[in-house]
Parts: C-alpha cells; sequence; structure tokens
C-alpha cells in the first residue's frame, strides 16, 4: 500500500511540475534595471501640468502566457487649474501579479527597455489617456544619464490591439495633453 502511495505521489509531483514548466516560460525581463526610474516624476511649463507615477513591477500576462518586467504609471493631467484626465489616485494600489489582457484598471502607462542593457536609455510603451473615448499612445522616452530627466514623446495610434468598436476621439484644444515634454523626477 505504502509503495503505490509512494508511486501514486511521484507521478502527481512530476506532472505538475512538467505542466507548470510548459505553460510558463519567460519572454522579456529587464535585468532588475526600472526600479531606478520608479517614483514621481513632474512637468509643468505653466499652462500644463502632468504629473507621473511609476512603479517597477513583475507580471505574468496570460494571454500568451509569459512573465514581464515593467513600469506601470499613473497620470495626473492639469489645464490650469482643471484636472483633464487623473488615475494618479491609483498609483500605490496592489498590482496583481497574474493578468488577463490589457489590464487598464492597474495602469494608465506601461514603458520597458527592449533590450536587457546597462547602457540603454531609452524606454518604449504606451500610455493610455481617457477623454471623451479612449485614446493609445505609443511613447518612447529618453532618459538622461543620471536618470533623473525624462525626455517624453508620444505618437497618437488610432487601434487599441485592432478592435475597432473602440470609440477613438483624440482631445484638441485645451484637452490635448503635450505631445513631447521634459519630466524631472522629484
Amino acid at each position: 500500500m505504502k509503495k503505490i502511495l509512494l508511486i501514486t505521489s511521484f507521478i502527481t509531483i512530476n506532472y505538475s511540475v512538467t505542466a507548470q514548466t510548459a505553460i510558463d516560460y519567460t519572454e522579456y525581463d529587464t535585468c532588475n534595471l526600472l526600479q531606478q526610474y520608479a517614483g514621481d516624476w513632474l512637468y509643468t511649463n505653466g499652462a500644463d501640468t502632468i504629473k507621473i507615477y511609476l512603479k517597477a513591477h513583475r507580471g505574468k500576462y496570460t494571454q500568451p502566457t509569459y512573465i514581464f518586467d515593467a513600469l506601470w504609471g499613473f497620470i495626473e493631467y492639469k489645464h490650469g487649474n482643471t484636472i483633464v484626465v487623473s488615475d494618479y489616485a491609483n498609483r500605490f494600489i496592489t498590482i496583481p501579479y497574474i493578468m488577463k489582457g490589457w489590464p487598464v484598471m492597474y495602469q494608465t502607462i506601461w514603458l520597458r527597455f527592449r533590450n536587457c542593457n546597462i547602457n540603454e536609455s531609452n524606454l518604449f510603451g504606451r500610455l493610455r489617456y481617457q477623454f471623451a473615448g479612449i485614446q493609445l499612445y505609443n511613447v518612447k522616452v529618453t532618459l538622461s544619464n543620471n536618470g533623473t530627466v525624462m525626455q517624453w514623446h508620444q505618437e497618437f495610434q488610432q487601434t487599441d490591439h485592432n478592435d475597432l468598436s473602440i470609440p477613438w476621439n483624440r482631445p484638441t484644444g485645451a484637452n490635448a495633453m503635450p505631445m513631447d515634454f521634459v519630466l524631472i523626477k522629484q
């Protein structure tokens, strides 16, 4: 009886370990370079104020399955004294490790390095801007050598994962966030 129980336990453990390695794989890892850019960043020009909070996060994305490191961010954009868009109050929420799809409830900004290289100075990612519909921007950030200045450049993208049913309305006038700006680490 003990032999049968022992053999059954061994088969079960072997099957579990095999199943986990077959499902989970690491597609992207940043070599722990992102943590130094976590925290508050600020841009102001007299008319516009942009506050961004970034946090380094490791997550498991389930569609397709991979493990990734990224800077997740929350933003507040003010034109004058009017808050145009903000999810900044959510910056201290706990982000789950396992996620499905685009986890918009946990961040507005998603940035990562393309290569695991200590000399890398560019981050790439997305900004999801919600004002009178949803706008998705491709973002490129150039970092200063000392890691305290970010040159932010964003380009409007028309579709979110080819879902044409989502209304796309790029803000104009006072509601249009600048496309290029410089953030200073606070």
